[in-house]
């Protein structure tokens, strides 16, 4: 993130869009928009971080950390730490962030279960490395309920939320690849009644 502007040339008094670029290009190593140029459609600040909603090639919108792009390594500072890349970096942090970006989502048949396939994932993460497991953050470019799926939806959306339940893991277990289904617990879990045959689109 941007923290200081001391090495920058003091801009002139005028709105704040024009402190920064109308485009930046997707630094981000195996991002799914890696070298692409995208218009910025706002910024923000979020947990100290600078963020950029950037409008990608579809016109949907994707919100993007400002270090993810070329304008941290331009018009700021050098960040401080690398990227995340080996075991030995995972193992100097003290929490984690798992961030998922998915090109679609089938929302309500496939995003349930990748939600709580890679909540899962970050816990064995945070567990091996012994950090925290600190948020989890999904995001997707596209996401989609089908025709034959809207009566399905409007059932999830007539009922009243319940309380979240917990998933815990066996902590006995020091190797992320030696994880099983069995080796995860999810507790507090008080469902509504299962939504049988909603429609999959293959």
């Amino acid at each position: 993130s941007i923290r200081d502007s001391c090495c920058r040339r003091k801009p002139p008094h005028t709105t704040h869009r024009q402190d920064f670029p109308e485009r930046v290009t997707v630094t981000r190593p195996h991002h799914p928009f890696q070298g692409q140029a995208l218009e910025v459609f706002r910024h923000a600040h979020m947990r100290g971080r600078l963020q950029f909603v950037l409008i990608l090639p579809d016109g949907s919108k994707s919100l993007v950390p400002a270090e993810w792009t070329d304008f941290t390594a331009t018009t700021g500072p050098p960040p401080s730490l690398q990227l995340v890349g080996s075991l030995e970096d995972l193992l100097r942090l003290r929490s984690l962030v798992d961030a998922l970006l998915r090109r679609s989502a089938d929302v309500p048949v496939g995003l349930p279960q990748n939600l709580i396939q890679y909540a899962a994932l970050a816990l064995a993460i945070a567990h091996v490395t012994g950090t925290e497991a600190y948020e989890y953050v999904h995001s997707f470019s596209d996401a989609h309920i089908y025709v034959d799926q809207v009566d399905s939806v409007k059932t999830m959306l007539e009922r009243e939320p319940r309380r979240l339940p917990t998933l815990t893991l066996n902590k006995a277990k020091t190797d992320l690849f030696d994880f099983r289904r069995e080796d995860f617990t999810l507790t507090d879990y008080d469902p509504h009644p299962g939504i049988k045959k909603i429609p999959v689109a293959i």
